[in-house]
């Protein structure tokens, strides 16, 4: 190879290593997006464990591909587990300590509304203003109450019967 050839190859190389570096950049950033909205659904079940497991399975791919090139693998970012070598072991970059887990609060369960119907009910029999809080809420109706608002709802109302007593 000549001296022109080999430069172009590095040439080529670098470009090749930018544009990975920017694709793999853009693709980790939607993907987190997209594992937010995921999460956000608070749909559970199949449906959610399958999507997250393919957006895990795509940042995995993408790993698996920068680590074929050499390069450091972003897992940090999304905080999904490094890709796997060929033998099958894990690729541990020795060099970065682990991130200790955020300590997450257990995710509470959104009541039904029947539910919540019969604990505003309970309430409003003693004494608690109801249309208040639903309105401190910037809700008219009990029935215009969205359901990711309802423990928050209902956390009000336990603290307005506390202070009732």
């Amino acid at each position: 190879m000549t001296e022109t050839e080999l430069a172009n190859a590095a040439v080529d190389t670098e470009f090749a290593r930018a544009a990975l570096e920017v694709t793999r950049r853009w693709a980790i950033e939607e993907l987190d997006a997209a594992r937010l909205r995921v999460t956000n659904l608070r749909c559970g079940g199949n449906a959610y464990n399958d999507a997250i497991y393919a957006i895990n399975e795509l940042v995995r791919t993408i790993d698996s591909i920068a680590y074929m090139l050499g390069e450091k693998t972003p897992t940090e970012i999304m905080h999904v587990a490094p890709p796997a070598d060929p033998d099958g072991e894990p690729v541990v970059d020795m060099e970065q300590p682990e991130p200790e887990p955020e300590p997450t609060e257990p995710e509470r369960p959104i009541p039904k509304l029947e539910d919540v119907r019969g604990q505003c009910g309970e309430a409003k029999k003693a004494g608690v203003d109801i249309k208040g809080i639903l309105n401190d809420l910037g809700y008219k109706n009990l029935s215009s109450v969205d359901s990711k608002d309802y423990n928050t709802l209902l956390d009000k109302v336990a603290a307005a019967l506390e202070e009732i007593g």
